[in-house]
């Protein structure tokens, strides 16, 4: 909610600051109203290095976990091209292989980051090292590929319009872009008015 370019702008002028009044009532969105009120404000500055250590130290230990986890993972793949197993460092770890069959593209057996990285994967390259959105990391591997005899007219005709259009939003997004970027813009703040 507060992601919307309307209450952050009334949350954030002088009037709400200064004054910590309702707001008038805004629109974000069809259906949807809101009203902002600041109780407590405090001004930009840059913290102390004090009141964010934990967090930089925390962040250092999740992207050196991180790394070693995908370093760990492509020594496995390594194993894996060059002798075809990797099962007692797969054990010394605790882990175990997960195996899915027959995953189709649309299937939500896996999640889209592995589906993605599946898909792209070929019968002669077919291991890979995905680092996942949450942090974690993942080593998949691609053992069969089924090729289709025919397709669904329907299915067909699904994968064109959600092609189209996810190619069309991305296009209108680039037009935005561009007009943004050639466009000189002002924003009247509401003591303007």
């Amino acid at each position: 909610l507060m992601a919307n370019a309307i209450l952050l702008e009334t949350a954030f002028s002088e009037e709400a600051i200064d004054e910590k009044i309702n707001s008038e009532v805004l629109s974000v969105g069809e259906n949807h109203v809101a009203v902002v009120r600041v109780v407590e404000h405090q001004p930009r500055r840059t913290q102390a290095l004090d009141e964010v250590k934990a967090l930089v130290d925390s962040a250092l230990i999740q992207d050196k976990a991180i790394e070693a986890a995908k370093n760990w993972a492509n020594q496995i793949k390594e194993q894996l091209v060059s002798s075809g197993s990797a099962d007692t460092m797969i054990e010394e770890k605790g882990l175990a292989w997960e195996e899915h069959k027959e995953v189709g593209r649309n299937s939500g057996v896996l999640g889209s980051e592995l589906r993605t990285s599946l898909f792209k994967l070929a019968e002669s390259d077919k291991f890979d090292v995905v680092e996942l959105s949450t942090g974690d990391v993942a080593l998949i591997e691609l053992q069969k590929v089924t090729n289709v005899d025919s397709l669904d007219e329907n299915e067909v005709k699904s994968t064109q319009q959600r092609l189209a259009m996810q190619i069309g939003g991305s296009s209108f997004e680039a037009l935005l872009d561009a007009l943004k970027a050639e466009a000189d813009i002002t924003y009247a703040s509401s003591s303007d008015e």
